[in-house]
């Protein structure tokens, strides 16, 4: 790739958007994006759970009743403001995920109908809340393909692209998106998101979120190095929830000096989720070719958490994805270097202690 072409890709994706969104502080947000026509994807709820921390509450709010909601993304879609991804069917955790019993001292975590907000409650298990995983097959094919064709009935647009509420799915999640014709999903590697299943390479394209507002600047700054060293291309996709800013100005505040960091930066390409499929072609075929040096799920694991990174968890992390094999290969042999030398220590010490009981019996 020439000098004049190496570029930095960065998506934008705003979670959250449904029938209960506050539009004047929609609109608030999105007249920061219109200089420059900067585009996002809207994470868009067909059927908005009244409380999403209640897998036993099913009272939703559909998309269409709100008529002024439908207009505005309509508006906006035409603008080429936005591109809407299904964000969940009711971002409602389920029964195999649960709120704790007692109240979080943290919140309010999301805007609910009217002034109310949702009870603030914390997960009951490590594994966060999920609305897709465990759920079966059958159930989430149907799902994801009513809430599909409910968006572009409602929208009359085409949806390809899918987020799961929590950034959290299954393998189940994974193949119904592929039978259903989902191009793209977009959420975040974890041990619960079977990896060996998102590397299959006739599934749809996953993309992880790699960094937040807090992050999102050191990612650009750091991509910038990349780029000007001889690396081909990176990848930023930064995670925020437009309501979420009404509660923190910090973030609001963020959010300012990365559209005014992005604002006509000949270096930087804003796209759509939907757009990416194109550009990291090349960067997939990389993935296939070293899938090809080993069968080993493990392998494609670790090759697979280098190359997204975890940055949703640690916003100051690397926050971003670059095309460049031989920086993941080497990445991946100091990986393994250190869990070769864990290893034999923990085997040392094992011995050691057998030794030791056994002089003591």
């Amino acid at each position: 790739m020439s000098e004049s072409k190496k570029r930095i890709f960065v998506v934008i994706r705003n979670d959250d958007f449904s029938a209960l969104s506050d539009l004047k502080w929609e609109r608030y947000i999105l007249e920061g994006f219109k200089d420059g026509l900067v585009p996002q994807t809207f994470g868009v709820v067909p059927f908005m759970a009244e409380d999403p921390h209640n897998p036993k509450n099913s009272k939703t709010y559909p998309l269409a009743e709100n008529l002024a909601a439908v207009e505005f993304l309509r508006q906006s879609i035409g603008s080429r403001l936005i591109e809407v991804a299904m964000h969940g069917y009711t971002h409602r955790t389920n029964l195999f995920y649960p709120s704790a019993e007692r109240p979080s001292q943290k919140g309010p975590w999301y805007p609910g109908p009217g002034e109310m907000v949702w009870s603030p409650f914390r997960p009951a298990k490590r594994a966060w809340y999920s609305e897709w995983r465990q759920i079966p097959f059958a159930e989430q094919i149907g799902l994801l393909k009513k809430g599909k064709e409910y968006l572009e009935a409602t929208l009359n647009v085409k949806i390809v692209s899918f987020i799961p509420p929590w950034n959290s799915f299954d393998d189940r999640t994974f193949m119904a998106l592929k039978e259903i014709g989902f191009q793209i999903i977009s959420a975040k590697f974890s041990v619960h998101n079977y990896p060996y299943f998102i590397l299959r390479e006739d599934g749809p394209l996953f993309v992880e979120c790699t960094t937040y507002l807090p992050g999102v600047l050191e990612a650009i700054k750091k991509a910038r190095t990349f780029v000007a060293s001889g690396g081909r291309f990176a990848l930023i996709v930064l995670l925020y929830h437009s309501w979420s800013l009404k509660y923190r100005s910090d973030l609001e505040e963020l959010l300012k000096s990365f559209l005014q960091e992005i604002k006509g930066a000949p270096d930087l390409e804003i796209l759509p989720l939907m757009a990416l499929p194109e550009v990291l072609r090349k960067g997939f075929r990389e993935i296939a070719y070293l899938r090809a040096l080993s069968r080993c799920h493990q392998f494609q694991a670790d090759y697979f958490r280098k190359i997204f990174h975890l940055s949703c968890q640690n916003p100051t992390f690397e926050g971003l994805y670059v095309e460049d094999r031989q920086y993941y290969s080497s990445q991946i042999r100091k990986n393994r270097r250190l869990k070769l030398a864990f290893y034999i220590l923990e085997a040392l010490f094992f011995f050691l202690l057998g030794l030791l009981l056994s002089r003591l019996w």
